[in-house]
């Protein structure tokens, strides 16, 4: 089963998955393949043709997101590690571990998601067990800033917005949702949710944030005024997931 589903810009007929095998698997899901510039595909069928391989996690790969230039991407899992990628030649530009400035310098427990900010100069992951989120530096190859919240939360979604990325929206296990300054490390908790928050999302004009939760609701919230405007219910179970439409 695949962990993670990502659609990759600007091209946006291919797509990224990965998964329990470890592998990360680059597909293209149009008709044609005249404008993509790539190999013979590994596999294909009527659905798309899977047209990279990537390996070498060494275990599930839990999130991926592609690089803002269009030829890289980033990806992370339960290995405590994240790897950035060549997409066309298939090959680990880097191993962000934290091992270029001490082992405690990186994640130590699985990586839940990550987000790249829009000038591409930067990474912020989530880790579960070892509760942080991880500033990482991708020209220098290091964390830069670690931010905790509680002991008994585990960070377990995030989104990034602003215009050099130092806003992130983080979603934790023990009910809240978290406005994090990645630069000067302040934090604004917001609270709402009975049960643990698993996805968020940011409105284009950054003014809300929604955020899924395991109590089967979803919440859309004023970011400046740090309240819940809306709570939408209608799932019978845990939401895993949210997302907004282009013009959201």
């Amino acid at each position: 089963m695949e962990r993670v589903i990502r659609p990759i810009p600007p091209r946006e007929n291919l797509l990224v998955t990965g998964g329990n095998d470890k592998s990360i698997k680059v597909w293209d899901t149009s008709d044609s393949k005249k404008d993509i510039p790539l190999p013979k595909p590994d596999f294909e069928d009527q659905q798309g043709s899977c047209v990279r391989t990537l390996v070498g996690h060494t275990d599930c790969v839990r999130a991926a997101r592609f690089h803002p230039d269009g030829v890289h991407m980033v990806s992370a899992g339960s290995d405590m590690t994240l790897r950035v990628w060549h997409i066309k030649n298939a090959y680990t530009v880097q191993v962000l571990d934290g091992k270029s400035a001490g082992r405690s310098a990186g994640h130590t427990g699985w990586i839940y998601d990550l987000q790249i900010s829009p000038d591409g100069n930067q990474v912020l992951s989530a880790g579960s067990y070892d509760t942080s989120i991880k500033l990482w530096d991708l020209k220098a190859g290091h964390c830069i800033r670690t931010f905790y919240n509680k002991p008994d939360s585990w960070a377990y979604c995030l989104s990034v917005f602003g215009v050099t990325g130092e806003k992130a929206l983080v979603g934790y296990s023990n009910k809240e949702m978290v406005l994090w300054d990645t630069n000067i490390g302040s934090k604004r908790i917001f609270k709402g949710h009975s049960k643990a928050v698993h996805q968020v999302a940011v409105s284009n004009d950054q003014t809300c944030g929604l955020s899924a939760s395991a109590d089967s609701t979803v919440r859309v919230w004023d970011l400046h005024a740090g309240e819940c405007i809306t709570t939408m219910l209608g799932h019978t179970g845990p939401v895993e997931s949210v997302a907004l439409s282009k013009n959201g």
